[in-house]
């Protein structure tokens, strides 16, 4: 098992308090296709163990292996949710994970939301 703080009610969370964010500031969000979620952690042993655990019956956010590829000098692991993610009318059914990158510091926690671009659709 994981010390990371990571699961779907966390997650849940983020993600609406996100959506409320972007809404005050004015951005229409009912129409947003949400592609995944991200977590960041800041070192290889959390990398590891995050994207096993998350790879296991254990994890309420499991789910299997979509990719891990090396994007920008860093590996990224993509898990598609067994269970998707659903924050008001939105599923989310992937969840991403990025390995640290030498000389780059995130904090550990929920970073980001990746919007997929409907306007060409």
């Amino acid at each position: 098992m994981t010390d990371l703080l990571i699961h779907r009610a966390a997650a849940h969370t983020f993600v609406e308090q996100l959506l409320d964010q972007s809404r005050a500031a004015g951005l229409q969000v009912d129409d947003w296709i949400i592609d995944h979620f991200c977590f960041r952690v800041t070192t290889w042993d959390e990398y590891r163990q995050l994207t096993q655990y998350v790879q296991t019956s254990e994890s309420d956010l499991s789910g299997r292996l979509l990719s891990e590829a090396e994007i920008n000098g860093r590996v990224i692991t993509t898990i598609r949710l067994a269970q998707p993610l659903q924050v008001r009318n939105k599923l989310i059914e992937a969840l991403e994970i990025p390995g640290p990158k030498e000389g780059t510091y995130y904090p550990v926690g929920f970073e980001h939301i990746e919007v997929l671009d409907t306007t060409s659709l």
